[in-house]
């Protein structure tokens, strides 16, 4: 299911002009599900996918700690690859499937650079 939500959330942004620079990043801190950019911009997106019957949202489920962890990711990322961070910023995507049917939640800067 995960991998799925993220190639439909994938797709949504795609709808949208963006361009997936990266996917599936790995560091020993984490991992980064999406990385897309549109014009000077770098958006780096958390998905995560859930049943609809299930007791925890998908936004729920991204609590502080996660928060702090996709942050360090994206500002190691950055940093890796000489970026700005005033050009970036950090989206949640959450989608909720009922059946076959995804519903997405994409919430756009989730959380400030503090770097």
């Amino acid at each position: 299911m995960g991998r799925l939500s993220e190639l439909i959330v994938k797709l949504w942004y795609r709808a949208r002009g963006y361009r997936v620079r990266d996917c599936n990043w790995r560091t020993r801190g984490g991992e980064l599900d999406l990385i897309l950019c549109k014009e000077h911009q770098i958006v780096f997106v958390e998905v995560r996918g859930r049943r609809g019957s299930g007791l925890v949202s998908p936004l729920d489920s991204f609590d502080l700690r996660k928060q702090y962890y996709f942050e360090r990711c994206a500002v190691y990322y950055l940093h890796r690859h000489g970026l700005v961070a005033a050009n970036a910023r950090l989206d949640f995507a959450g989608v909720t499937w009922v059946g076959l049917c995804p519903r997405i939640q994409v919430i756009e800067d989730v959380r400030r650079f503090e770097c």
